[in-house]
């Protein structure tokens, strides 16, 4: 047995039972008997003696050890030190490396300067008592791309390994010397980091990578050969023409055909499509599969779809999944313009509207729902017995030009879309206050960017489809929590219920310095001018939701960060919804503070979390 053991197991008592505890089975407790089974395995007892000895030893029936334990370092607390970081901020805006990979000294706050703390899990922008400003506000932003960046051994101290930047939970606080950080100052602080980091994100390129290849919006070098088309049929894909008519009860497979040409050699490869002869190298052909849903298409349906394509596809290309209403650009670029959506509902609206930023991708997708207002920023097609193309007052020229060459397909298609024989395309330029009911969107002067706020944390929808002259980027179905909707002369704040105080200034910080009004709407309380920025609006489920009007943000605010009596808030009566109801006493006067708790606010932020709450219940406001 181990010294350690042996020391420890020097007392004069009889352990004669534990030993046999092994063998009883009247035992109550089985822990002595696995305490001694792992002893005698390990021949350690895991335990350390730092002092008092002699007492210790003494209650044991044996003497003092001969010689001091052996201390051991601690692994983990090593590799936290080599992920520190400290910068420093110079006067002149520039980052300088202070500290790297070591632990960190206290000397190092001095009041003339601003330093960012990079501890991997946490990051600190601290500012000295004189440090200038410039330097605190380079700080904030450079500490933002520090948030993206990734940690070293970031399994290791974060739980889980991020290949690209760090996690969404990660800690961010700005800290001055010499000030407390109160709780509505720690909001403050984060309201301002979280609006600041929306500013930073750039919205991505749509790009598609297939078998190592990205595949952008303008298709370089990429040769499609062949096209095939199959639709699920029951439990069967049954193979169509080739055909540009999609239904959205169904479930379609494409199979792309394409070859990828590299410049710069002089081979003479002639295409299979046109006969015409390339004067660029081709690479090998290749084959991907699309499998797209329907909107109405159920679980099932989709289940069995990508069941069958995995069965039907022996080679096991690469195989990409497509729902309406999310096509990529590539997908809908295979059909050069000219993709329709259509729906078999018996009373499905006559209109179709243009969707697609550029030529290869435009599309047209008929309204199932017996729409009353159109969008003055978007193009429509009405199928009667003629093709009518509605221009919208505000629509673009591109959206004009899509519709046109979609309508020269629905015109191949009369039978399908009951066109009259004889029917023609009239285009229609109606404006405002004519015979047609047209919404326009306020201040949508760009395509429209959404961010959606959760508690603390924010982060950007993304559209695959995005463009600067998309129409509509985002559907209805995407608007949950608390969103921002950035139109680049008006931001609306949309909430499914009270939006927080924390949400607010969020959005007032982010809209800071900009043109235009910030207006905040409640779930199922949604003006025409907020409905009119997407294609179709449907209402809410018959939930129990409060129907309130349109709110100012400055009005908001000002509701909410207003002293409040005592007796008020005691009682939670007659108080705004979306008030910090943990944090009752900063809605106090200063006054009515000091008259309760018997000290100045300063003095309140300073004491232990335990004492503040003690005393708010004392008060009544906890």
């Amino acid at each position: 047995m181990a010294k350690s053991a042996q020391e420890g197991l020097q007392a004069t008592e009889n352990y004669s039972l534990i030993k046999n505890g092994l063998k009883a089975t009247n035992t109550v407790s089985s822990y002595p008997s696995t305490m001694l089974i792992r002893i005698q395995d390990t021949k350690n007892l895991f335990c350390f003696i730092l002092g008092y000895q002699s007492d210790f030893f003494s209650l044991l029936g044996g003497s003092e050890p001969s010689k001091e334990p052996e201390m051991f370092s601690e692994p983990f607390e090593n590799i936290v030190a080599r992920i520190n970081l400290v910068l420093r901020v110079t006067d002149e805006c520039e980052i300088q490396s202070l500290v790297k990979g070591e632990r960190v000294c206290f000397s190092i706050l001095q009041p003339t300067e601003t330093l960012i703390f990079d501890f991997g899990s946490e990051i600190y922008v601290w500012s000295g008592k004189h440090a200038r400003k410039a330097s605190g506000r380079y700080a904030v932003e450079y500490a933002q791309h520090l948030r993206l960046k990734p940690v070293f051994n970031s399994a290791l101290l974060l739980g889980e390994s991020f290949d690209e930047g760090r996690a969404d939970w990660i800690l961010y606080r700005r800290v001055f010397q010499g000030v407390q950080a109160t709780s509505s100052d720690i909001e403050k602080n984060e309201a301002l980091f979280l609006a600041n980091y929306l500013h930073t994100l750039i919205h991505p390129k749509p790009v598609m990578i297939i078998e190592g290849y990205e595949f952008t919006r303008a298709m370089k070098d990429v040769i499609t050969e062949n096209i095939s088309i199959w639709m699920l049929n029951g439990e069967e894909l049954e193979k169509v023409d080739n055909t540009t008519i999609f239904n959205n009860d169904l479930c379609y497979v494409v199979r792309w055909q394409y070859r990828i040409q590299q410049s710069g050699m002089l081979l003479g490869v002639r295409r299979l499509k046109t006969g015409l002869e390339s004067e660029k190298e081709t690479g090998r052909e290749r084959v991907s599969f699309f499998y797209w849903l329907g909107r109405r298409t159920t679980s099932k349906q989709q289940g069995i779809c990508a069941l069958k394509l995995s069965q039907f596809d022996k080679a096991k290309k690469p195989h990409v999944r497509v729902v309406q209403g999310t096509e990529p650009p590539l997908f809908l670029a295979l059909f050069r313009g000219k993709f329709i959506v259509r729906s078999l509902l018996p009373d499905a609206s006559p209109f179709f509207l243009i969707q697609g930023a550029t030529s290869l991708e435009g599309h047209a997708v008929q309204l199932e729902d017996n729409i009353t207002h159109l969008r003055c920023h978007a193009v429509y097609l009405k199928i009667t017995g003629d093709i009518i193309v509605i221009e919208g007052p505000t629509s673009s020229s591109r959206s004009v030009e899509n519709a046109l060459t979609l309508a020269s397909e629905f015109m191949k298609n009369k039978e399908t879309f009951g066109i009259k024989d004889n029917g023609t395309t009239i285009i229609s330029t109606e404006k405002i206050g004519t015979s047609i009911n047209w919404i326009s969107p306020i201040g949508r002067v760009k395509t429209p960017r959404f961010y959606r706020i959760y508690e603390n944390e924010a982060s950007e929808l993304t559209s695959p489809q995005y463009h600067e002259d998309l129409v509509f980027p985002i559907m209805q179905s995407y608007l949950s929590d608390t969103m921002l909707i950035d139109t680049g002369k008006k931001l609306w704040i949309w909430s499914e219920h009270t939006p927080t105080t924390f949400a607010l200034r969020v959005a007032e910080y982010f809209w800071a310095s900009r043109d235009g009004s910030v207006t905040v709407v409640l779930k199922n309380s949604e003006p025409v001018e907020f409905i009119a920025l997407f294609s179709e609006w449907r209402e809410w489920s018959a939930a129990k939701i409060p129907i309130l009007p349109p709110r100012d943000l400055q009005d908001l605010m000002s509701e909410r960060t207003k002293s409040f009596t005592v007796e008020s808030l005691r009682k939670r009566s007659d108080l705004p919804d979306g008030l910090n109801m943990k944090n009752l006493e900063q809605y106090l006067s200063k006054m009515d503070f000091e008259q309760v708790f018997k000290i100045k606010k300063v003095e309140f932020d300073i004491l232990p979390l335990w004492k503040q709450i003690r005393l708010k219940k004392e008060a009544g406001l906890f």
